[in-house]
């Protein structure tokens, strides 16, 4: 199946930070996560594949459409959901939609209320007034009524109560039934990626660490506890982070075929603990 998404090769520098060589594909109908530290790149990719940020050197592809020499044709085709939005305050949600609808082909206003009304947006309320969280479902609502194929969201839970993140979390999942549509999406909250991600995209210091299927992630990491001796006794080669407190010493472990325990037997980590004891790794090595 054709990629909905693909980057090839993204560089991009930015001041002393740099997105470097960057490349990974999203079919349709899948969700990926996209996690790192503050300053990993998450929001810096993002805005480089929306085209915010122009690219130095590589490509961007949407639904076959290059970013650069057809960035119209793929921007119709994208929903965004980001920290800053491009609604007018001066105007309500409603008169928003009348104004930048027409700029989408399949844009519908009867698809727009009804995402509105699902999501508790004032349609008579002026854009200023509505909060962070109101804001953030009004992007996802006209996203949603032009009918987006690939769905971009920057920390899309920021600001959101645990109701509408549940929500959002549904609508996700809604979204890329069809096979149809895909999401990708930034965050810190690895519990909702827990739920609904197909893959996983971690970035450290604007390089990709990985882009895996987030069940064949979690199988490739064991979670191991035992005394200080033990975590320290284990293969180097083998540990992918540690550690040691007063009360008790882990070690987050790659497993495979060639491993001597193999860690079958200790449980699957979940994502945050995975990144939290890569991240540990790479402060713990030097990087």
């Amino acid at each position: 199946m054709a990629a909905l998404l693909e980057v090839t090769e993204l560089t991009k520098r930015l001041g002393n930070f740099t997105l470097e060589n960057i490349s990974f594909s999203l079919a349709p109908g899948y969700i990926m996560g996209v996690i790192g530290v503050n300053g990993s790149g998450k929001t810096s990719l993002l805005r480089t594949i929306l085209n915010l940020y122009q690219q130095d050197s590589g490509s961007i592809r949407i639904a076959g459409f290059d970013m650069n020499t057809s960035e119209k044709q793929a921007k119709e085709i994208i929903g965004t959901v980001l920290d800053e939005d491009f609604f007018d305050e001066t105007l309500t949600p409603e008169k928003n939609a009348a104004i930048f609808g027409p700029f989408y082909p399949r844009f519908d206003m009867d698809i727009f209320r009804e995402a509105c009304k699902r999501f508790e947006i004032p349609l008579d309320q002026k854009v200023k007034k509505l909060s962070r969280g109101i804001r953030t479902r009004l992007q996802f609502a006209f996203a949603l009524s032009h009918r987006a194929k690939l769905y971009l969201m920057d920390e899309p839970a920021g600001g959101l109560d645990p109701r509408f993140r549940r929500s959002l979390i549904g609508c996700m999942q809604e979204l890329v039934e069809s096979g149809e549509r895909s999401v990708i999406f930034s965050t810190h909250l690895t519990e909702d990626l827990d739920k609904v991600a197909d893959y996983i995209l971690m970035l450290h210091e604007g390089k990709v660490q990985f882009c895996l299927d987030k069940e064949a992630l979690c199988q490739n990491y064991r979670l191991i506890r035992g005394t200080k001796e033990e975590i320290e006794s284990l293969p180097k080669e083998q540990v992918a982070g540690k550690e040691h407190s007063m009360y008790h010493s882990e070690a987050l472990i790659r497993t495979s075929p060639g491993n001597p325990s193999g860690g079958q037997n200790y449980p699957a980590p979940k994502l945050s603990e995975i990144l939290y004891y890569l991240e540990r790794g790479y402060s713990q090595c030097g990087n």
